[in-house]
C-alpha cells in the first residue's frame, strides 16, 4: 500500500510579549520543506516583525506566508562575503473561528467583582470583630418564686389611752384620795375640793352671766345696734362658761371630789393637798395599760412592704421573756432624716401587765407573698434605685426595678420586670445601655 503522507502537525500559537495579540486564535501548520529566510539586518531591531519568504504554493492552493521566530538574531551582512540565509520550516498561518472575548470590558468586570467581595470581606469583618469585641454576659431567667421576710426594729411602749384630769375652773385641793401606781376603776374618786372655793366659782360665774343679761336688756332698749350687738356676744360667753362649770361639775364632782371617767393605773399625781391649782392645770394622769402601743422604728427600704393588719411579734429587748403578739395599727407617713427609718404602730394585749409604759422592745413583722425572684449579683445600686440588665436581641438594656424583699442571696422583685426577662448575671462591669453583648451561657436556677 501507498504510504498516505503525513499531515502536518497543528500546534496553537498563543500571542505572548512581542507578537501580535487580537482576539483570535492562531494555529500554524509545519511543513518539511525548509525555505531560505535572509538574515534580518542590523537596522530592523522590532520583534515580531513578519516579513515574505518567497511565494510558494501549498496544495491548497493558499498562498504560503514566512513566520520569523524571535529567536533568530540579527547578523551585520557587510562583514559576510554572501549574504547568510537561515534554514527554517515554512509556516503556514491559518485564521480559525474562534470566540471573541472582551478583554477590557472582562477586566472591568473582574475589577468590580474583586473589589466587591473585597468590601464584603471588610465588612464581614469588621462585623466579626464587633462581635468578638462586645462582652461576654451570662443570663439569668426570672421566674416568680414565694418569699418570706422578716423585718425588724426596736420601739417604745405607749398606753393606749392616757388621760390628764382637769377642771375649767380654779379652785383648791382638800385631800388627795390615791397614790401614784394605784390601779382604779371608772367612777372613782381621785380628791376632794375644797366646797367652799368650788361654791364660789360657781356663784361668780352665775352672777357674771346675770350681769351680762341685764347689761344686753339696757342695750336693747336703747335702740343703740352696736352696742346691743357686743351685750348679746357679753351675754354668750357668760352663759357658755357658767353651763361649763355646771356640766363639769356634775360629770367629775361628786360630793366635791373629783372622779375620773377611766380605768387604769394613776401614772402622774401634780398637786398635793391644800394646794391652789387654776383653771385647765393638770392635776392627775390615769393611764390604761390593758392595752398598749409600741412604737416600732423600720428601715425605709421596708417602707412598701407593711400594711395595717398583718401580724407582729414582740420582744422585750432587756429580759428573756415571752413572745408577744401584736398586729400593725398604723403606718406614719413621715420618715426620720437622720436616721432614714419610719414609724410603725404595732397594737397588742397587756393584761397580764408584761410591758409597761415607756419600756424598749424588739419588733419583728413577716412579709410573706409571690414576686420575681434573682440572685443579689444581678442587681446594681440596691439600696438606693435598683435596676438590672435585660438582654434583648443580643443588647442590653438597663431598667429600673422595685425591690419588695430581699434575702442573703436573693432579691424579690414586684415591678420593673417581666416573667421570663433575660437578666444580665454575670459581665456587669463596664456594661452601658444599649450595648451589644454576647451570650456564652444561662443560669436558670
Amino acid at each position: 500500500m501507498a504510504q498516505q503522507p503525513a499531515k502536518p502537525k497543528r500546534r496553537q500559537f498563543k500571542p505572548g510579549f512581542g507578537m501580535p495579540s487580537s482576539q483570535v486564535r492562531f494555529y500554524f501548520d509545519e511543513e518539511e520543506a525548509p525555505a531560505a529566510l535572509p538574515c534580518l539586518p542590523e537596522a530592523v531591531n522590532t520583534v515580531g516583525e513578519e516579513q515574505d519568504a518567497g511565494t510558494n504554493t501549498n496544495t491548497g492552493g493558499q498562498p504560503q506566508q514566512a513566520f520569523i521566530p524571535q529567536s533568530l538574531p540579527p547578523v551585520r551582512s557587510g562583514k559576510l562575503e554572501e549574504p547568510p540565509v537561515w534554514q527554517v520550516e515554512t509556516l503556514r498561518l491559518r485564521i480559525l473561528p474562534g470566540r471573541w472575548k472582551h478583554t477590557q470590558h472582562r477586566r472591568r468586570f473582574l475589577m468590580a467583582l474583586s473589589c466587591s467581595s473585597l468590601l464584603v470581606l471588610l465588612v464581614l469583618g469588621w462585623l466579626a470583630l464587633l462581635r468578638s469585641s462586645a462582652p461576654a454576659v451570662i443570663l439569668y431567667q426570672a421566674q416568680q418564686q414565694d418569699y418570706d421576710q422578716s423585718l425588724a426594729g426596736e420601739g417604745l411602749v405607749y398606753p393606749q389611752r392616757q388621760l390628764v384630769l382637769s377642771l375649767p375652773f380654779s379652785g383648791k385641793v382638800d385631800a388627795l384620795l390615791v397614790k401614784v401606781g394605784d390601779f382604779i376603776k371608772a367612777g372613782q374618786a381621785l380628791l376632794r375640793l375644797d366646797p367652799v372655793e368650788l361654791s364660789l366659782q360657781l356663784k361668780q360665774a352665775k352672777d357674771e352671766m346675770m350681769a351680762a343679761e341685764n347689761y344686753l336688756q339696757e342695750m336693747m332698749i336703747s335702740g343703740n345696734l352696736s352696742a346691743v350687738a357686743q351685750a348679746r356676744q357679753r351675754y354668750a360667753l357668760a352663759k357658755s362658761k357658767y353651763e361649763t362649770l355646771q356640766a363639769r361639775s356634775s360629770s367629775l364632782l361628786s360630793e366635791n371630789c373629783l372622779l375620773t371617767p377611766l380605768s387604769g393605773a394613776v401614772t402622774a399625781i401634780n398637786v398635793v393637798a391644800g394646794q391652789l391649782f387654776a383653771a385647765n392645770a393638770p392635776l392627775l394622769t390615769i393611764s390604761d395599760q390593758s392595752k398598749v402601743i409600741v412604737h416600732a422604728r423600720l428601715p425605709l427600704k421596708a417602707l412598701g412592704l407593711l400594711h395595717p393588719g398583718q401580724s407582729a411579734e414582740i420582744f422585750v429587748a432587756s429580759e428573756e421573756g415571752p413572745v408577744l403578739r401584736g398586729t400593725v395599727l398604723t403606718i406614719v407617713p413621715r420618715v426620720d432624716p437622720q436616721t432614714d427609718t419610719f414609724e410603725v404602730w404595732v397594737g397588742l394585749d397587756n393584761r397580764r401587765g408584761i410591758l409597761l409604759p415607756g419600756m424598749s422592745v424588739f419588733v419583728r413583722i413577716a412579709v410573706q407573698g409571690k414576686a420575681l425572684e434573682l440572685p443579689r449579683l444581678a442587681v446594681l445600686d440596691l439600696d438606693l434605685a435598683p435596676a438590672v440588665f435585660i438582654v434583648q436581641q443580643h443588647k442590653a438594656y438597663l431598667r429600673p426595678v422595685h425591690v419588695i424583699a430581699r434575702s442573703s442571696d436573693r432579691i424579690f422583685i414586684d415591678s420593673g420586670l417581666n416573667r421570663g426577662n433575660l437578666v444580665v448575671l454575670v459581665g456587669l462591669a463596664n456594661l452601658h445601655n444599649g450595648q451589644e453583648v454576647r451570650v456564652i451561657g444561662l443560669e436558670d436556677e
